[in-house]
């Protein structure tokens, strides 16, 4: 969608009960310049559009990506976002979200957990040297392993991981508490394989996940 410059209000349907914490999520974001500010509800609460300082600041690269401090009741949410210093005339949004949080680990995950990038590119060289490239998107990715799962929520993610398969998104928040971690390391992805749920100890599930961003 497209809206104009300076002020666009968007609203949306979510479920009509409080939800506790609501996760707000906005991704794929063109033009969302330096002194951005967002703003959800009616309360008028604000938040900068970048909880951390990028190399570039493109929304393309980090979504702007929110879990709010309060229940979030009602039958639709209000969201503004103000950009007065953006010179391209208009916001391209892709992908816009919110909704409860579904799972949250018993325990962190074990350490080990990488972060990394994966390109869709590619390169070869001809025979004399001559480097040829074909340059695309660089993606983020993340793998880890949850070694401590109590067996409620092990069933939660057992029954999630079937419903979302390898092709519905999942949005990844490496750290509730840290809005910079979940801007400069959380994604909308999809799972890259199915993982079994291991029972390695006594009342304790475990599985591996590794996530591609979309």
């Amino acid at each position: 969608m497209r809206t104009a410059l300076l002020f666009a209000a968007l609203s949306f349907s979510t479920i009509a009960t409080a939800q506790t914490p609501p996760c707000f999520a906005m991704n794929d974001t063109t033009a969302i310049a330096t002194t951005a500010i967002t703003s959800f509800g009616f309360a008028g609460q604000n938040y900068n559009a970048w909880q951390f300082t990028p190399r570039v600041f493109d929304g393309r690269d980090h979504g702007l990506i929110f879990v709010l401090p309060a229940d979030a009741p009602g039958r639709y949410d209000y969201i503004e976002i103000f950009d007065s210093s953006n010179v391209d005339g208009w916001v391209e949004i892709a992908q816009l979200g919110i909704g409860p949080i579904d799972f949250v680990p018993s325990y962190n995950a074990a350490y080990g957990l990488k972060d990394g990038f994966v390109s869709f590119g590619g390169k070869e060289r001809s025979s004399g040297g001559t480097l040829w490239t074909d340059q695309q998107r660089v993606a983020r990715n993340v793998s880890f392993v949850l070694e401590a799962i109590d067996l409620d929520n092990g069933d939660s993610l057992h029954e999630l991981e079937r419903y979302v398969g390898t092709t519905e998104q999942v949005l990844y928040l490496p750290d509730l508490h840290d809005a910079a971690a979940i801007q400069r390391y959380g994604m909308r992805g999809t799972l890259d394989e199915l993982s079994a749920l291991d029972y390695p100890y006594y009342r304790l599930r475990s599985m591996p996940l590794r996530i591609t961003q979309d």
